[in-house]
């Protein structure tokens, strides 16, 4: 919306979050619902609302939406602590090309909490990692960066040359990022790291 001040509109929060609620309770439009959703659940110019912002998410993820798919995964992990539940949703959101998803599947095997597999597999997490790297999720690209530039992986051999490919993705899409890349590539090329 741009009443939170994008592209040459004021910024008017409440004004924002009057056309949010307006779309999401009026119409059928899941992106809509979706983004009210988001609005409810942090707080954003509104009281949260925990309860009909789930009832939002659902809504939009039974409309098809791979966004609010994701984000019943994120609420069943963040607020329920039931990683079966978030599991089932990232993988469903997964399924419908949703990078976020692939991104925190790899996270659940990092951390040694996916269900039903004990411990930590950084193997799968590099492969969820990558997926999501694919998609464009940043934070997945620097993981395949890491990886290749350690080469600690069987499924990612060090490789310098395409830990660099990775990390140039992430520096043309977030120029801080970028910048912070570069002193460290000029660092290493130094040999002063």
């Amino acid at each position: 919306m741009l009443f939170w001040g994008q592209q040459g509109v004021a910024k008017n929060p409440e004004a924002a979050i009057e056309w949010y609620a307006k779309g999401a309770l009026e119409t059928e439009d899941p992106a809509l619902i979706y983004d009210y959703a988001i609005v409810l659940f942090k707080g954003q110019g509104v009281k949260k609302n925990r309860r009909l912002a789930l009832e939002l998410m659902k809504k939009a993820a039974s409309k098809g939406l791979h966004q609010a798919v994701n984000g019943l995964g994120w609420y069943y992990h963040k607020f329920k602590k039931n990683y079966a539940k978030a599991a089932k949703y990232w993988l469903k959101a997964e399924e419908m090309g949703n990078p976020d998803a692939s991104y925190n599947l790899g996270v659940l095997y990092l951390d040694g909490i996916f269900p039903g597999v004990p411990g930590r597999n950084q193997t799968l997490a590099g492969e969820y990692f990558h997926k999501a790297a694919q998609g464009g999720h940043i934070e997945g690209t620097l993981w395949c960066s890491l990886y290749y530039i350690t080469g600690n992986l069987e499924t990612f051999p060090r490789d310098p040359e395409k830990a660099v490919v990775w990390a140039k993705h992430v520096a043309e899409k977030n120029g801080y990022l970028g910048h912070v890349i570069r002193q460290g590539l000029n660092a290493y090329l130094e040999g002063s790291w």
